[in-house]
């Protein structure tokens, strides 16, 4: 079994201790809880040997879970984050094409006297407080596909934002693709593609402009990026604490497969920002501790292949009774904390919220908390991750190829 790098004999199950089974088991080894036994009666009874409180655990039998497919590939972290990684030259281009787009937004043209307030989000955005593993040299920080969009907030009216997105003399064969109004806010999102930028002719950018019409919801739009990035970074600043520079790696990896694996979906059934904050989640859960056969520190298909085991469960159709409550018709999700907790919107198909940020820090009502969940497909999520476990996992021309 090979997980990027070679295990450690000492970690390493013989072949007759996997599970045989074709079918992957998609739960972690959940071993029962313990059984606390009293014995302090008898210890009065025999004061000469006293009986001291034991654990004692049932005799059951656990499922071992067998190596997926998946993870005897044979990719290495830093392969993964080079080979999926867009080029330099299309990095440049994305960061050009959103650096323009925030000057035609602060600058008035055309007639239109008006300066938006714009930010950017998403990929682009720079990450602060994360450093650079040892052994990674150029390493690229905003984990950015080929597929990236550009991602920039705006304050303002509408037709003013297309406006100047139209009129901008830098950013040419612009056209407006999708306009679309996010789930339960008042918030409107923009989807323009470009072929040429600041004069020269480029390969398809896209650029998702959500707009936003007072200062209370610009606030809020900001406070959610925000806690979706302290949980990015608390995340990556365990691993590295744990297993130094391997650890970051490790992360850095997982984070580039997440997004390569939601552009392996169709449209609209998981958006890289739905996969990497589910992903977090995982992580959150620790799962990747309690796998058996693995080396003294995870890789990012360890990581991965943790991730495929938990969608398997939380957004199949089918459940028993241990996994019940872990199942999205059943439970949400508290990405803040990496915890489960009940339903509270019956009118879409899975919830999960960013609570703790939502609760204390941006002071919003439960009716008007962003749904990270609410678009997603969880049958073709269930689906896909099925698949991924079952194939052996390449990388060809940017993208995760399942075979």
């Amino acid at each position: 079994m090979s997980r990027g790098r070679s295990p450690s004999p000492q970690a390493t199950l013989s072949a007759s201790s996997r599970g045989t089974s074709p079918e992957p088991y998609y739960g972690p080894v959940d071993a029962p809880p313990p059984l606390l036994i009293d014995l302090s009666p008898l210890a009065q009874q025999w004061k000469a040997a006293p009986v001291l409180p034991q654990v004692m655990y049932q005799l059951v039998n656990v499922r071992t879970i067998a190596c997926a497919k998946c993870s005897a590939s044979d990719l290495a972290d830093l392969d993964v984050v080079h080979k999926l990684a867009a080029a330099p030259e299309r990095q440049r281009w994305l960061k050009k094409a959103a650096q323009l787009s925030l000057v035609a937004f602060m600058t008035p043209a055309g007639g239109n006297r008006e300066r938006l307030k714009s930010e950017l989000g998403g990929s682009m955005a720079p990450m602060p407080g994360l450093s650079t593993p040892g052994c990674a040299e150029d390493w690229p920080r905003n984990y950015v596909l080929t597929g990236s969009d550009v991602n920039i907030f705006v304050q303002g009216g509408l037709d003013s934002a297309v406006k100047k997105m139209q009129l901008n003399d830098k950013i040419n064969g612009l056209k407006l693709l999708q306009r679309k109004r996010l789930q339960n806010l008042d918030v409107l999102q923009c989807t323009f593609s470009c072929n040429s930028v600041d004069v020269k002719h480029v390969p398809e950018v896209q650029s998702e402009i959500i707009v936003v019409s007072t200062d209370d919801e610009m606030k809020c739009l900001k406070g959610r990026q925000e806690a979706f990035r302290k949980v990015f970074r608390d995340q990556r600043v365990q691993l590295e604490v744990s297993f130094g520079d391997a650890g970051m790696l490790a992360f850095d990896a997982y984070i580039y497969l997440l997004k390569a694996f939601a552009k392996t979906m169709p449209e609209g059934a998981l958006s890289s920002f739905q996969a990497v904050s589910f992903g977090l989640f995982v992580l959150q859960l620790g799962l990747y501790k309690h796998v058996p056969g693995t080396a003294a520190q995870p890789t990012a298909l360890l990581l991965f292949e943790c991730f495929l085991r938990w969608c398997g469960v939380y957004f199949s159709n089918q459940w028993n009774s241990d996994q019940k409550l872990k199942n999205h018709r059943f439970s949400a999700l508290d990405l803040s904390t990496g915890r489960l907790m009940l339903r509270t919107r019956s009118q879409t198909k899975c919830e999960a919220y960013f609570v703790a940020d939502e609760v204390h820090s941006l002071h919003t009502h439960s009716a008007d908390r962003l749904n990270i969940a609410g678009s997603i497909s969880p049958k073709l999520v269930h689906d896909a991750a099925h698949l991924a476990l079952v194939s052996h996992l390449s990388v060809a021309n940017g993208e995760l190829v399942c075979r």
